[in-house]
């Protein structure tokens, strides 16, 4: 695990996707879908990692780490015990840019996690406009968007930081 030496992590997670995304790769780490309408694609990919990081809520930790200039790029974000989830739009539209990050805290041996510190297992939410398309706002507002949304109001996850062998 990052900035743990001499740890191994476990962690896993399912959620649901929207029935129209189209899978493209799937891979352990990563899961990669075509997403959008007839006239506009998107390529969106989530990964799962687990970290290092300040001891704060959830809910906390998706804000730090996906801050927005105005709240028009905020698409989607929630809390469900004992995760959070936030998914925003970056200023610009060639090519549109969303992502999006689901964080709780994993378990971890007593001792191994810094005082002030967590481990954190995120899934984190990358998507993007394919070149050829005919986007508009529609795209990413009402469905890109809160499909990432409610792929973590859905996410069962889990995560644990145990001392290697």
């Amino acid at each position: 695990m990052a900035g743990l030496p001499g740890s191994t992590t476990f962690a896993r997670a399912s959620f649901l996707i929207k029935g129209t995304w189209k899978p493209k790769r799937i891979r352990r780490t990563s899961l990669r879908f075509r997403a959008g309408d007839p006239s506009c694609h998107y390529a969106v990919t989530f990964r799962m990692r687990t970290v290092l990081g300040p001891a704060v809520t959830p809910a906390d930790r998706v804000l730090a780490d996906l801050p927005v200039k105005a709240p028009a790029y905020l698409l989607d974000s929630g809390t469900r015990p004992p995760g959070a989830w936030r998914v925003t739009r970056a200023p610009g539209t060639n090519p549109v840019r969303i992502r999006g990050e689901h964080a709780r805290i994993a378990h971890a041996d007593v001792g191994l996690v810094p005082a002030g510190q967590a481990a954190w297992t995120t899934i984190v939410a990358r998507a993007h406009t394919l070149p050829h398309g005919e986007c508009h706002a529609g795209t990413w507002r009402a469905s890109v968007g809160p499909g990432i949304g409610d792929a973590f109001a859905t996410a069962r996850v889990s995560g644990y930081a145990r001392r290697a062998a």
